[in-house]
Formats: structure tokens, sequence, C-alpha cells
């Protein structure tokens, strides 16, 4: 199997042999005088599984059932610990199986991709929360590797965007939803705000430069609509 299907084929067994039934059925098989691998061969398959020996998830589901229900065989098929390994098997069987459907190629690659993110943006990084802070106040902040687009391109000139100006277009806002939009661009970008009681609190003046653009962005482009639909209706 690929390392990466037999890896978490390997986090299934142990999470249902660690669980309370696992650990119950575990526990009754130890407490035979005889080697308790002679009637529950659970460790062959943990030892296939570490040497990746399973060709597919059929394969080790198809182990995992014959050890499981032979085992539950053997017992009262009434009884705790048979019910109990018949769970557990069914268990790792369904988990395992879902497997089938996932693709390693493409978790690697968005890990890399993930990876290579962070070593260009981490040396752009300022030492201190301070400096950091001071950063994003003053004008937007450019990872050193600007090939990334971290954020969209406002299309500013660099002109500091005046709260003022912003405050006064958010009081002929036309509805409660165009608000509510606004509300939502700042508790996204900004840390220190969130939505509690249902009741947010904005200091425009103390938002970063690029919050106050998009909210400024965004309140022309309602104005270019409300100006398009009065034409229309005139």
């Amino acid at each position: 199997m690929h390392p990466f299907i037999n890896n978490q084929c390997i986090t299934i067994l142990d999470n249902a042999l660690a669980s309370p039934l696992g650990l119950a059925a575990l526990n009754y098989f130890k407490s035979f005088k005889l080697n308790y691998e002679n009637v529950f061969p659970i460790q062959k398959i943990q030892e296939k599984l570490k040497k990746n020996e399973y060709k597919s998830i059929t394969e080790f589901v198809d182990e995992v059932k014959e050890t499981f229900l032979t085992s539950a065989r053997s017992l009262n098929s009434d009884s705790e610990i048979s019910l109990a390994l018949q769970t557990i098997c069914k268990i790792i069987c369904n988990k395992s199986l879902q497997l089938e459907g996932s693709t390693p190629n493409q978790f690697q690659f968005n890990i890399q991709q993930i990876s290579e993110i962070l070593n260009n943006i981490l040396p752009s990084i300022p030492d201190s929360m301070e400096e950091l802070d001071k950063a994003l106040s003053s004008q937007d902040y450019i990872p050193i590797n600007d090939n990334i687009p971290l954020l969209p391109n406002l299309g500013d000139d660099g002109t500091p965007v005046d709260p003022n100006e912003i405050y006064d277009k958010l009081l002929r806002l036309p509805t409660d939803d165009d608000v509510s939009k606004v509300i939502d661009i700042v508790a996204h970008y900004e840390s220190a705000y969130s939505h509690e009681d249902c009741v947010m609190k904005i200091e425009l003046a103390k938002c970063h430069q690029y919050t106050l653009r998009l909210i400024k962005n965004y309140l022309e482009n309602v104005e270019l609509l409300d100006e398009d639909t009065i034409q229309k209706t005139e």
C-alpha cells in the first residue's frame, strides 16, 4: 500500500484497540494462561502493517475480518467479548475501506505547497507583534515573495483611507444586508473584533489600512449599483 494509506490503517487499528471495547477484548485474551496470540493473533496484523506488507486495503481488511471473526466464533456468540470483537471488526473495516477514495498524492502536493508558502512568508514577518501590527497599520504588508497572492490586489494609489470618509458612507448604506457585509469584512480581517451577542462595536480608526480599503471598495460598489438602479428607473 501507499505509505500514507498504510499509516492511516495503523492509526485506525491502534485507535480501535485503544477504545474501551478494544481494551476489554485485549484484557480478556491476556487473562488466558496460554499465549493469547494463539486465539487472537492481532500482533501479526500489527507487524505486517509496521513493515507495510499489505498490497491493498482489501487485503488488510480481509485479514482483519478473518482474525476478529474467527476469535469471536471461538467464544459464545452472545457473549460480551464476542459482540465486542464483531463491533471492533466492523469499525476497523468500514473506516479502512473509506480510505480507498483518498488521494495521497494530492495530499502530499498540498502539504508541499503549504510548506513552500510558509518558507517564503516567514522570513518577512517581524519578530514582535508590536512591529507586525505597526507594519500592518501603516501600509499593506507585502511578503518578500510577492508572487504569492495572499490578498487580492485592491488597485489603490497608496493614499491612506480616511476612516471618517468611510463612516459617512456607512451611514448612507441602503439596506441592513449591506451593513452586515461590512461587519463580516471587519470580523474576518481584524483579529481584535468578533461577533458577541449579535452586536459589534467597530472603531474604524483602529482598523488596518487593508481592511479600510476593502470596506471602501465595497461601499463604492454599492454606490455604483444604486446609481445604475436609479438610471434604469428614470
